[in-house]
């Protein structure tokens, strides 16, 4: 729904995303004003690779995009303004953990809603 190039406070470099439920209890309808919204940040950094790769795949990137050795910031900054990864459907792994005393919800993984994920998956649920 949304995708914002960011600098963070350790000075790594940054997207943040902000994702919708579409589907199912907790996706805008008569009954619920607002559908229920997810955030997760993809860092660039060295230690954050790994991650960084499998989230931008998830986001529908060509892997083109995100093996090159020429990954920069500037690419993110173009991905993230660009609007093309905006409307894209995916699946999100949610966890919940206790962060300063209060349970919240945290994105542990993204994958395209073609990819090979049932329905119901434990590790991948759209509500």
């Amino acid at each position: 729904m949304e995708t914002e190039f960011v600098e963070f406070q350790t000075g790594s470099k940054g997207m943040k995303v902000r994702f919708e439920v579409a589907d199912g209890p907790f996706a805008k309808s008569k009954k619920r004003k607002n559908a229920k919204n997810f955030w997760t940040n993809i860092v660039l950094s060295p230690k954050a690779a790994n991650l960084l790769k499998a989230n931008l795949k998830g986001l529908g990137v060509d892997k083109k995009v995100y093996n090159s050795k020429a990954f920069s910031a500037k690419m993110l900054r173009d991905l993230a303004d660009g609007g093309d990864l905006l409307g894209n459907e995916v699946w999100l792994n949610i966890r919940s953990r206790a962060y300063e005393g209060v349970k919240r919800n945290e994105v542990r993984g993204i994958k395209q809603r073609s990819d090979d994920v049932a329905e119901g998956d434990s590790d991948y649920m759209d509500d």
